[in-house]
């Protein structure tokens, strides 16, 4: 995915904001929500905002040349290789060439390179691969003046390109060694390399991994084999493409029982906390400034100074900044040839730069007065108390970083012994790599069977892997037609949105769609199906739009024509009649499932919290939130707003007497609060239950994190607002072996674009939990109750058959029930497990 703004030097970037700041009220507005539709992977809202914010730059007069236009062209391009429209594609990067060229240099200027890289993409992807080659030797020409040392920071990338070339010309050895040494790269990094310049982002990684696998195929023509060699490098690169920290978190509780002593278990957890508390304060600085509200005066003064702005003359601004970039240039060539004795004329050439950079430094009489008007309309008080706040997060997030490392560091030295085995606390307290075929077969019972997904913007790729067999294959459909199906797929489960309700339950009349449900099997299960044949459990680690996808309600053979309605929906052969499911956050999770121990299990089986003190109407029983956070604290009066849920009592009294609890161990009303959560120890029990509304973190404003409704308090303090956010369910200690989260979306990410699993399901891992029940939309109270009480009897009944089988019978039970509501996948399909979900090996 490709994004262009006009600043693509480290020069230009400083310079960026003198030239596309002028425009007016109307193009500024809609340029930015593109951009930030861009960035959340909204691809088509983004494209319809830049295609007005390019219409509003014609209206204002804009020449097709403008730089100030760099930002709206690059989404559309990104759109466009999002969408899979080469044409479009190509020709919103020729309109970027032709900006570049215009403003910051003939042909032969390094600034346009960058787009020029972007089309010899395009030309390998659109099956032009000697156009290709002859526009990455024009760029590769460019930039080796700036080469210092030897040292090219854009070899990967023009690596990569290669070995797309070759990939097209269906030379499978040399794009196969070609991606392979840019994965390489990327291992030995220890991330993967982005470019990000004011707005450029160019994502190597997405075709990188994808490339390497379509190269590996091609190679052994699919063909199965021992899972050795290039298919085994393809398994390892779909992984590298979706690491995720909810793995992370999930290897690192695996890791506790296998503490050496006392000393080294209180150390981890130590190590744990540090890094919870660290994610969430990364995420709470970067989104603090939203949370800021401004007075229309301010508003109107913001607009005036855009208008203001929009009149500058940026011609001499562009020449500056052209100016600058020779400078820059002829430092650059002056350090290669004389790298010292010549630092006089290095100090020089740098006070021009900068001199350059500030053409008129008097200039802008009426913006100054403008600025000097939208100071004085911010109230002193609240503008010191922002920044104050802001600065202390980011002071407390440096902090918080400089003594993570500080402990990490210390407990390597102690702790981490060079000769840990894979199944130890070394390999799940750094950053996992990923783990190759033999050991992903070693790590699987007889019964269990993994299924594994690579989503890329062009192609997809699936795996089926068993302790005795191997498949994998392409899947022939890009990521966004995908995120297409499978959102009208759940959007026929779950058509009622955010309703989790205890009212009666009609089916309606556009119900849940077989046939593309049976669609979606043949698509994404079908090439490898004979591998799971016989296994009653699947892991399944799926990633990219998939992630939103409940697999147990696919149908496995096609749906009888001759049956109508809930007939239909009866005798569907649904995937969960032949599997139970087990979702992972990544393939290297299994190490964690398969390392949990029975040793320094909590003593006590259960506690579970619900039925808060709300006071909504309850009109239709909801579960779930509209906008109750004030961008600080919870708003109370909005919290109570929310319906009550009494049906919740019922449902964790039924789960403690399935377990062997007393009513005690149950807290519900005021009980149920988020300091009692806090202050009892929750590591003393095996499960812990959460029934009651779940907050998804896109729809809170000023809070970028999920969280658990619980009794608001009489007034707000930090230790208690009435929600339990995902930062502060990180610094619990928890040692249970399900954690249940029976409320709305609890499997959603941590805000729209976030990786998946990134919200509650990271949190819970980071506290301690083994294994969580969580949803993918919504769910009924009714269903909620049936469906947790049916699993906790279902492994009372037989404690040996792990949690993802007793959910499947659940599951059966509520389908099998003969009544029409409770057929739908939105009654019964809404759960899976995650993470220890089979039985566990001993």
């Amino acid at each position: 995915m490709i994004r262009f703004a006009a600043c693509v030097t480290i020069v230009a970037a400083l310079l960026c904001s003198l030239v596309l700041g002028a425009a007016t009220q109307d193009f500024v507005e809609l340029d930015s929500a593109a951009t930030e539709a861009f960035e959340l992977r909204r691809f088509a809202e983004a494209g319809r905002l830049a295609a007005q914010a390019l219409a509003a730059a014609d209206a204002e007069g804009l020449a097709d040349t403008d730089p100030r236009r760099l930002d709206a062209l690059g989404v559309l391009a990104g759109t466009a290789q999002w969408f899979g429209d080469l044409d479009a594609e190509e020709g919103h990067l020729h309109a970027i060439l032709a900006v570049m060229k215009a403003n910051f240099g003939g042909p032969g200027n390094i600034n346009s390179a960058f787009a020029m890289e972007a089309l010899s993409y395009l030309h390998a992807r659109a099956g032009r691969p000697d156009a290709a080659e002859a526009m990455l030797a024009e760029v590769v020409a460019l930039r080796e003046p700036f080469i210092i040392d030897g040292n090219d920071p854009f070899e990967t990338v023009h690596l990569a390109i290669r070995a797309r070339i070759a990939l097209e010309r269906g030379d499978w050895a040399n794009a196969y060694d070609g991606f392979t040494q840019v994965v390489d790269r990327i291992a030995a990094a220890g991330a993967v390399p982005q470019r990000d310049m004011r707005g450029f982002v160019f994502e190597t990684d997405s075709w990188t991994f994808l490339g390497l696998v379509r190269a590996a195929w091609g190679l052994t023509g699919g063909a199965e084999g021992d899972g050795a060699g290039p298919a085994d490098e393809a398994f390892r690169a779909m992984q590298w493409k979706w690491r995720t920290s909810a793995a992370s978190a999930l290897l690192r509780a695996a890791a506790r029982p296998y503490a050496e002593d006392e000393a080294r278990t209180e150390a981890q957890r130590e190590l744990e906390a540090k890094r919870a508390e660290l994610d969430d304060l990364v995420e709470r600085h970067a989104n603090f400034p939203q949370t800021r509200a401004k007075t229309p005066e301010q508003l109107a003064l913001e607009q005036e100074l855009e208008q203001a702005l929009a009149r500058q003359d940026t011609g001499a601004q562009v020449r500056a900044m052209q100016r600058s970039l020779e400078l820059t240039q002829k430092l650059v060539q002056l350090m290669q040839a004389c790298p010292t004795g010549c630092e006089a004329e290095m100090a020089r050439l740098q006070a021009d730069i900068a001199q350059a950079a500030n053409p008129d430094q008097d200039a802008g009489t009426e913006i100054a007065e403008l600025q000097r008007q939208l100071e004085q309309a911010t109230d002193p008080a609240e503008d010191a108390a922002f920044h104050e706040e802001w600065n202390r997060l980011g002071a407390e997030m440096r902090r918080k970083q400089a003594a993570f490392e500080k402990l990490q560091r210390a407990f390597d030295e102690r702790y981490v012994k060079v000769g840990d085995g894979p199944d130890r606390s070394a390999a799940f307290l750094a950053e996992p790599d990923p783990i190759g075929i033999a050991e992903a077969q070693a790590l699987l019972g007889p019964d269990d069977a993994l299924l594994a997904y690579l989503v890329a913007d062009e192609m997809s790729f699936v795996w089926a892997i068993s302790a005795e067999s191997i498949s994998w294959a392409p899947v022939p459909v890009a990521a966004h037609e995908l995120l297409s199906r499978v959102s009208l797929l759940v959007h026929g489960a779950d058509p009622n949105g955010s309703v989790r309700g205890a009212r009666a339950l009609t089916t309606p009349e556009a119900g849940f769609d077989l046939d593309e449900a049976h669609a979606l099997f043949r698509l994404l299960v079908g090439p490898v199906d004979k591998a799971l044949a016989g296994k009653g459990h699947v892991y399944l680690v799926p990633t990219g739009p998939l992630t939103a996808l409940p697999f147990h309600a696919l149908v496995t053979e096609p749906p009888d024509p001759a049956l109508k309605g809930a007939e239909a929906l009866h005798g569907a052969a649904w995937l969960a009649r032949r599997h139970a499911v087990t979702v992972l956050p990544s393939v290297v999770s299994l190490r964690a499932v398969g390392a949990f121990a029975e040793k320094r299990r909590a003593p006590d089986p259960f506690v579970g919290f619900g039925d808060p003190l709300l006071d909504g109407d309850g009109d239709d029983g909801r579960r779930g939130l509209s906008q109750f956070f004030d961008g600080a604290r919870a708003d109370l009066a909005q919290l109570r707003r929310l319906a009550p849920l009494p049906d919740t009592a019922e449902e964790l009294h039924a789960v403690a007497q399935a377990v062997g609890a007393g009513a005690e161990a149950v807290l519900l009303g005021e009980r149920a609060t988020e300091a009692s959560v806090k202050n009892m120890a929750v590591g003393n029990y095996r499960v812990v239950h959460f029934a009651t509304h779940g907050l998804v973190a896109g729809e809170l404003r000023g809070l970028a994190e999920p969280a658990i409704v619980l009794s608001p308090p009489d007034r707000p303090t930090v230790e208690d607002d009435g929600l339990l956010t995902a930062g502060e369910i990180a610094a619990l200690a928890l040692n249970a072996d399900w954690v249940v989260l029976s409320a709305c979306n609890t499997a959603a990410a941590s805000a729209a674009g976030a990786e998946a699993f990134s919200g509650l399901a990271r949190a819970f891992f980071h506290a301690g939990a083994r294994s969580l029940l969580v949803s993918y939309w919504p769910v009924y109270s009714r269903a909620a109750v049936t469906l947790t009480t049916g699993a906790f009897d279902a492994l009372a009944d037989d404690p040996g058959i792990g949690r993802a089988e007793a959910l499947r019978r659940s599951m059966l039970a509520l389908i099998e029930s003969g009544q029409p509501a409770q057929l739908e996948p939105r009654y019964w399909a809404p759960f899976v497990v995650m993470g220890e979900g089979a039985p566990r090996r001993r």
